[in-house]
């Protein structure tokens, strides 16, 4: 991957991937993709891999300071600093449900509504709670979408029936 000019990420070499292409994403490519099992798709999936993996680690290195007390103690010897975690991810979407619901745009951010900002900050949560506790949700993350797409319960047809999820 390397970044151009104008601020996009292409896939090299061969231009395979262009990222200015709404039509040529990585989850696009994901899409035909996950349908093989040959070689190419493991080999698809590496180069995924690798790429995502940075993005956890970037940002909880930037964001260390979350994970110290005022004495400068790692926080996460408190048992209840997992779930602490989860509860403030949790805020953060509740804060995105109250922005779409009532139309609201950010006050910190007022270029972007705020249902965009605080699914930034729940992402970001996330990402850095999957990092300061070693989770690799990189590749959690690529094997539930592989997951995902053989489910049953995920076709149109299961969804048609009686007792199909309807959403």
């Amino acid at each position: 991957m390397q970044r151009y000019p104008d601020g996009l990420w292409r896939e090299l070499p061969e231009g395979e991937f262009q990222a200015d292409n709404p039509n040529h994403s990585l989850f696009y490519e994901m899409q035909f993709a996950a349908d093989d099992t040959s070689d190419q798709l493991n080999s698809f999936i590496e180069s995924w891999y690798e790429f995502f993996r940075q993005i956890p680690r970037t940002i909880h290195h930037l964001n260390l300071r979350w994970w110290t007390d005022s004495n400068g103690r790692d926080i996460r010897r408190n048992p209840y600093c997992f779930s602490n975690k989860l509860a403030l991810i949790h805020s953060e979407i509740s804060e995105a449900l109250e922005g779409d619901r009532k139309n609201l745009y950010d006050t910190h951010l007022p270029q972007f509504p705020m249902r965009d900002v605080e699914l930034a900050d729940a992402l970001i949560r996330i990402l850095d709670l999957a990092e300061a506790y070693n989770i690799d949700i990189a590749k959690a993350t690529i094997e539930k979408l592989k997951y995902n797409r053989r489910r049953e319960d995920h076709t149109a047809e299961h969804r048609a029936t009686a007792n199909g999820k309807k959403y």
